[in-house]
């Protein structure tokens, strides 16, 4: 069971719009860039930038660095945790 901190910076890190959108991007299993969710979002880079670093430190995003970019995907750690969020996500976004 998660400590009572780390789940509340979970639930501050899915409290913003638009970090959900970015979640449920990436809740299709695929991998994105900055770039490449900025443009599928419509939202300024630095935007979305500063909402991954939020999901990434609620542990929610994870990524992985391929020469000067970084590529998001879901956490493992918190799947059982995403089975849920995908549910609420897809039902109201």
């Amino acid at each position: 069971m998660k400590n009572p901190k780390s789940i509340i910076k979970i639930l501050k890190a899915i409290s913003n719009e638009k970090r959900l959108k970015i979640l449920k991007l990436l809740l299709n299993g695929q991998e994105y860039n900055v770039s490449e969710i900025a443009e599928e979002l419509k939202m300024p880079f630095q935007t979305v930038s500063r909402h991954l670093e939020r999901l990434r430190s609620a542990d929610l995003v994870e990524f992985r660095q391929q020469a000067l970019r970084n590529y998001y995907s879901v956490s493992d750690i918190n799947e059982a945790l995403f089975c849920d969020l995908t549910k609420i996500i897809q039902k109201y976004f």
